[in-house]
């Protein structure tokens, strides 16, 4: 009887130890299952707290401790822009939405009665031929004359990013600029100068495309009606 009781208690401690020992510790926060040994702790990556071990989001900030932390919307959004900008930028990428076109500018330097002088610039990021070049008067009479002008450009390709000085001409008198100083004089005392020409510039684009482009300035001009005799509006 005595080794029987002995028995008993010896399996009685065994039981009670073992059911001592720390069990598997499950909790449910914000509806997320957290399993681990209560004994082994870890870090949220968010706020530092104390987690159980193998825990897949903190309790305190609700931050999550797996791969779903990569899923943040924020986390998305940083990452598409980084990756459109990353490509947008990459210069055969950027190629293909840039628009390749010529882009001209006109600066008037001088002009009498037989030649025009002026600064063309091709500001595009495409070339473009030049293709014709013609005065365009307004005159008193009511008579708005044109007159074509020959010049060193004529059929030539305008590469983007260049400047030439061109002087065009014809066989015939054409309206001659008003000097840069009499008009600056003009304005200081009666206010602006009338523009009363019209340099007309007519170039074909890289794809087969008819521009023109209007520059307008202050000029003597010449009356048709009057045999070619200088015309001053002014």
């Amino acid at each position: 009887m005595s080794i029987n009781r002995i028995h008993l208690t010896v399996k009685s401690v065994t039981f009670f130890a073992e059911a001592k020992k720390p069990p598997l510790f499950t909790s449910s926060d914000a509806g997320v299952m957290l399993i681990g040994d209560i004994e082994g702790l870890s870090k949220c990556i968010e706020c530092k707290s104390d987690l159980i071990s193998g825990a897949s989001k903190c309790a305190q900030c609700g931050a999550f401790q797996n791969w779903r932390r990569y899923t943040n919307p924020i986390v998305i959004a940083a990452g598409f822009i980084l990756t459109w900008l990353s490509i947008w930028t990459a210069p055969p990428i950027k190629e293909l939405f840039i628009e390749h076109k010529a882009k001209m500018r006109i600066s008037i330097l001088e002009g009498d009665v037989t030649h025009l002088k002026f600064m063309l610039s091709n500001i595009g990021n495409s070339p473009a031929a030049l293709s014709k070049i013609s005065i365009s008067a307004i005159l008193e009479s009511g008579v708005n004359p044109t007159w074509y002008l020959n010049s060193g450009l004529d059929k030539k390709l305008l590469e983007p990013n260049q400047a030439h000085v061109v002087s065009a001409s014809n066989s015939s008198v054409i309206p001659s600029a008003v000097p840069h100083e009499t008009i600056a004089a003009y304005n200081e005392r009666y206010g602006a100068f009338p523009e009363n020409c019209k340099l007309i510039l007519e170039y074909v684009q890289l794809n087969g495309t008819k521009e023109y482009l209007f520059h307008p300035f202050a000029c003597y001009a010449v009356d048709p009606t009057s045999k070619n005799e200088l015309f001053d509006e002014n």
